[in-house]
């Protein structure tokens, strides 16, 4: 991931031995507080898993119990300030005090108004995490795993547990992002910033989502022939072009026709399918009757994202008088 600091108080993100470290010690004023975020977005919505792998090299507690260190899977590229007991939007593993030898580990969701605690450790110790640890965070299907490496004898090597009222839908996006969060509070003149974070790596990798999932992410019902949001457009035909299937007033991705020079451009967007169990074909027709590939112009394809491909078609203006393309789903 390409990442992009921010800030306040004039504080900075630096790179020291290849990592990155948000530093936070020596601050002298209340709430100082760091952050990177992904520069660029993943299409989290379409994916069937995530996984995210964090390298902390290092973590220094900060000076007041709710001031976190947070890991977090956002569902927009707003940077938000927040506490412990207020995660910010989407997916998120947060740190926080709860004593001088005690800390918090917790995995939570939230769609800015529902709060959800998936899981959590009071008893952690801090120097079981200052030495550094990994941790690999995997969410599939509404299930979620955590697993913790070198983090010693106080944090388990693994917990896991399912999604809650919030879902998948909920707390990701067609554009979301990665943010890493550290924040401290100083309380009195004699004290200054503790907090400080080294990030050795950051990794996110996906799958792509299968019919199946699709089918069980949205509680579709009648199969893939099924019209669950009565829109016209098949449940399947709604999973090939990326459209969501319980909201008739999404049109993602529908055919566009527009005119390029002396061109007609036909452009069609749909799911790449590994599996090799969607098939997408572009037909072409003079009669709206007869259906074929024969007489089709040449198709560019092109990548969008690590989801979509999408077709192009140019038809001449002065090629004939009618002359119809559609895309046929299987």
């Amino acid at each position: 991931l390409v990442m992009i600091a921010s800030c306040t108080l004039s504080f900075q993100v630096v790179e020291t031995g290849g990592n990155a470290v948000l530093n936070l010690q020596g601050a002298s004023v209340q709430f100082p507080n760091v952050s990177i975020m992904s520069l660029s977005a993943f299409n989290a919505k379409q994916l069937g898993s995530i996984e995210l792998t964090a390298v902390i090299a290092n973590l220094s507690a900060a000076n007041h119990w709710n001031q976190p260190f947070a890991i977090n899977l956002r569902p927009n590229n707003t940077r938000e300030t927040l506490n412990y007991s207020t995660p910010p939007l989407g997916l998120s593993l947060m740190i926080a005090n709860v004593d001088s030898d005690k800390c918090s580990v917790g995995l939570f969701a939230s769609d800015g108004s529902t709060v959800e605690t998936l899981w959590e450790d009071t008893t952690v110790t801090h120097s079981d995490l200052a030495d550094g640890f990994t941790v690999n965070l995997v969410v599939q299907d509404g299930l979620w795993q955590l697993f913790f490496i070198d983090a010693g004898d106080s944090l388990p090597a693994e917990a896991s547990g399912a999604l809650g009222e919030l879902s998948w839908r909920d707390i990701f996006s067609t554009s979301s992002y990665l943010q890493c969060y550290l924040k401290d509070k100083i309380e009195t003149e004699s004290q200054s910033g503790m907090a400080k974070v080294e990030l050795a790596s950051l990794a996110i990798n996906g799958t792509a989502m299968d019919y199946d999932v699709f089918e069980r992410r949205y509680g579709l019902n009648g199969g893939p022939s099924g019209d669950q949001d009565g829109d016209g457009q098949s449940n399947l035909k709604e999973y090939a072009f990326g459209s969501d299937p319980i909201d008739p007033n999404d049109k993602s991705n529908s055919p566009s026709i527009a005119i390029e020079g002396s061109y007609y451009l036909f452009s069609q967007i749909w799911r790449r399918d590994p599996s090799g169990t969607l098939s997408v074909q572009i037909e072409c027709s003079t009669d709206l009757v007869t259906w074929s590939t024969e007489g089709l112009p040449e198709i560019e394809l092109q990548n969008m994202d690590e989801i979509f491909d999408k077709a192009s078609i140019r038809v001449p203006v002065s090629s004939q008088n009618q002359f119809f393309i559609r895309s046929k789903v299987e």
